[in-house]
């Protein structure tokens, strides 16, 4: 038994005219003459009749849900295309396909690649040879953004900490919805970029260190999303595509111009449940305000013209792999620059020298 209708969200792809427009102007695009097309997830099929009208030889729909595909079947015969279109009802990853299809439109996205089966479906289809690098995909990237920000959770006279959906037409309160405000306090940054184009890594893990652009109480992540569906059309949040997610976390008080060093990992396809987002202070931050308590602010306590500090700077991310914490580029010592070459094989004691000084 289906816990949810499996006919409304097509329907609201459908209806959403800003995504479906631009689906329609990325196919013309990229679509060729006596192109052999796959359209995995096809639902309503509106992106195989676009596919077949830009001039592709054959669109192979896909789709797993019996009634839809039916509907579907009814659809592509009132349309006289069942010469160009054939409907297979089976799942993506299992259905009997050709080899290096022309060009691929999969549409199975959620907000950051974490619900829905767009990446699974990739690289399955990559695996089995159904697309190749020759292969034009719609979208053929994929960019996942976070701000951090407040936002409230009350409702009701209730606090419910469960995520926030936070679709466009949600906006509208005269059409019965609660809107929900998001006060960021910080600029958009990118979690990553995926490309299409070839088979992906479905684990995230992102170390991003964010700057405040204003004093406040974070309590709450905003991600949001942009899909590249052809060369210069970028796709943001629609109505039913790429919706924002605001997210609770936990209460961090911020000043203007501190950078906290933001961690988000989760599996794509893997649900919410597998996102993960923590806080830490950069080295920076721990520097100035253990200068900032011994009264010493103007010597110690920043990397910043006039500012005395012993500085390492490393080659590689030590958030990454603590193992780089030896991979040292240059070294100061209060004012003195040390030479460069020693450094590449500097001798255990010699390093406690250098951190104790």
């Amino acid at each position: 038994m289906e816990i949810w209708s499996n006919t409304d969200f097509p329907y609201q792809c459908l209806l959403d005219f800003n995504r479906t427009k631009a689906f329609q102007t990325a196919i013309q695009a990229v679509v060729r003459q006596d192109d052999i097309v796959l359209d995995a997830g096809a639902g309503s099929g509106i992106l195989s009749f676009f596919a077949a009208q830009a001039g592709a030889k054959k669109v192979y729909a896909v789709e797993v849900d019996p009634f839809l595909a039916s509907c579907l079947k009814q659809s592509i015969r009132a349309n006289n295309l069942s010469h160009i279109i054939e409907v297979i009802q089976d799942d993506i990853h299992s259905a009997a396909l050709l080899e290096s299809m022309d060009v691929l439109i999969c549409e199975m996205m959620d907000t950051g690649l974490m619900d829905e089966m767009q990446v699974t479906a990739i690289n399955t289809l990559y695996k089995r040879n159904v697309i190749t690098v020759k292969t034009r995909l719609i979208p053929f990237q994929y960019d996942t953004l976070i701000e951090l920000g407040f936002t409230n959770f009350n409702y009701y006279g209730y606090k419910i900490l469960s995520p926030k959906h936070d679709w466009p037409h949600y906006s509208c309160r005269d059409n019965g919805w609660l809107p929900t405000e998001f006060h960021a306090l910080s600029n958009p940054y990118r979690i990553g970029s995926i490309d299409f184009q070839r088979p992906i890594d479905s684990r995230v893990d992102a170390s991003l260190p964010i700057k405040a652009k204003n004093n406040g109480i974070i309590n709450a992540v905003r991600i949001s999303a942009r899909a590249h569906l052809a060369k210069g059309l970028i796709l943001g949040a629609t109505n039913a595509l790429n919706g924002d997610k605001i997210l609770p976390v936990e209460e961090t008080r911020l000043a203007e111009g501190q950078i906290i060093q933001t961690r988000v990992s989760y599996q794509m396809s893997g649900g919410l449940a597998s996102l993960r987002i923590t806080f830490s202070e950069e080295a920076e931050n721990t520097a100035r305000n253990a200068a900032q308590s011994l009264g010493a602010l103007d010597g110690p306590g920043g990397a910043e013209r006039g500012k005395i500090a012993d500085l390492i700077s490393l080659e590689a991310n030590p958030l990454e792999n603590i193992e780089n914490i030896r991979r040292i580029a240059t070294a100061a010592v209060g004012s003195k620059l040390l030479p460069k070459e020693p450094l590449k094989e500097t001798p255990a004691d010699d390093e406690a020298t250098i951190a104790n000084r």
